[in-house]
C-alpha cells in the first residue's frame, strides 16, 4: 500500500473487523449462513435475520470492497480518496438491505473485466499496449467507483444468478464513463444513472431468459 491507501486503508479494515467481531459475539453464525444463501430482490435484512448477521455482512462486504481497491493498487496505481472512502462505506451500508458477498462478487468481477477490456482496446487504438492500458483503466477513479457501486445490481444477481451479475458488471463498466453527458457532467450521479440504465434494459432480458442464468 502506498500514499492514501496506507493512511486510510487500515482504519477501514479495523472498522470492518470490529463489525465482524461484534456480529459473531452476538451469535450471528447460523443466521449469517441463511442470509448468504437467501436469494432476494433486496429488503430489510435486519428484520429478516437480525442485527448480528448484518454486522458480519457489513464487515465482510466492507473488507471485500477495500481489498478490491488494494488489488488495483497492486496491479497499477489505484488509491483510496474521499470518494472511494465514502463509496466503500455506502456499499457496506447496503449489507443490511439485500446485499451479500455472493451477490457482490459477480458484479465486481464484471466491472473488472469490462474496465480491463475497454482500457485495453483503447490502448491498442493509441498504440500503448493492451495489457498495461487495461490494467491502468481498472485503477482509475471512475472504474474503482464503478466497481464499488456495482452493489446496486445485487437484486439482479439475487434473482438471476452468477452470469447475470458478471454481465451487468461489464455493461456498467462500459456505460458509466459516458453518462456524464446526460446530466451536465455532474459526476456524482454517473454511477446511479448508469446502474438505472443497465437495470432498465438488462432486467427484462434476464427475466425473459428465465429465473436463473447461472448458479452461485
Amino acid at each position: 500500500m502506498v500514499g492514501a491507501n496506507f493512511i486510510l486503508g487500515p482504519p477501514l479494515i479495523i472498522i470492518f473487523i470490529y463489525f465482524i467481531a461484534m456480529g459473531l459475539l452476538l451469535g450471528a453464525g447460523h443466521d449469517y449462513k441463511q442470509m448468504i444463501w437467501h436469494s432476494s430482490m433486496g429488503g430489510n435484512y435486519v428484520a429478516k435475520f437480525g442485527v448480528a448477521p448484518c454486522f458480519v455482512n457489513m464487515g465482510i462486504l466492507g473488507i471485500l470492497a477495500t481489498k478490491y481497491v488494494f488489488l488495483a493498487d497492486i496491479l497499477v496505481e489505484g488509491h483510496i480518496n474521499g470518494c472511494i472512502y465514502a463509496s466503500i462505506l455506502t456499499a457496506c451500508g447496503f449489507a443490511a438491505s439485500g446485499l451479500t458477498v455472493r451477490m457482490y462478487l459477480p458484479t465486481l468481477g464484471g466491472v473488472f473485466v469490462g474496465a480491463f477490456v475497454t482500457g485495453g482496446i483503447g490502448g491498442l487504438i493509441l498504440e500503448q499496449g493492451f495489457l498495461l492500458s487495461g490494467l491502468t483503466n481498472v485503477g482509475t477513479l471512475n472504474m474503482l467507483l464503478a466497481a464499488i457501486f456495482s452493489c446496486g445490481m445485487a437484486p439482479i444477481v439475487g434473482e438471476h444468478g452468477l452470469w447475470a451479475g458478471i454481465t451487468v458488471g461489464i455493461v456498467h463498466a462500459i456505460i458509466m464513463p459516458s453518462t456524464g453527458a446526460f446530466h451536465g457532467w455532474m459526476s456524482l450521479y454517473n454511477n446511479a444513472l448508469s446502474l438505472s440504465i443497465v437495470a432498465t434494459f438488462m432486467y427484462p432480458i434476464f427475466s425473459r431468459m428465465g429465473k436463473k442464468t447461472g448458479a452461485l
